[in-house]
């Protein structure tokens, strides 16, 4: 995996398949959304008072860090990283 970084916000990557292929992925910086962030912590808070699971999992929590560390990784190294 590496990443290109423009104006200090990612904008798109490379993701290696199982077939051992590239794939382009791009994000537009456009669409995050402070919102995103708040309806999560919402629901997390509502799944606590009303003994649910949350949308978001602390493991998609893990996940999201583990591949994001990743990314900078990547880009600081102008290579691909291995995902552990």
């Amino acid at each position: 995996m590496w990443a290109t970084m423009a104006s200090g916000v990612l904008t798109r990557f490379h993701v290696k398949t199982d077939d051992d292929e590239y794939e382009r992925v791009e994000m537009l910086h456009d669409n995050l959304d402070v919102m995103s962030y708040k309806a999560e912590t919402n629901d997390f808070i509502d799944a606590i008072m009303s003994g649910r699971q949350p949308l978001v999992s602390a493991w998609d929590g893990y996940e999201t860090l583990r591949i994001s560390q990743a990314i900078l990784e990547s880009s600081e190294k102008s290579k691909s990283v291995h995902l552990r």
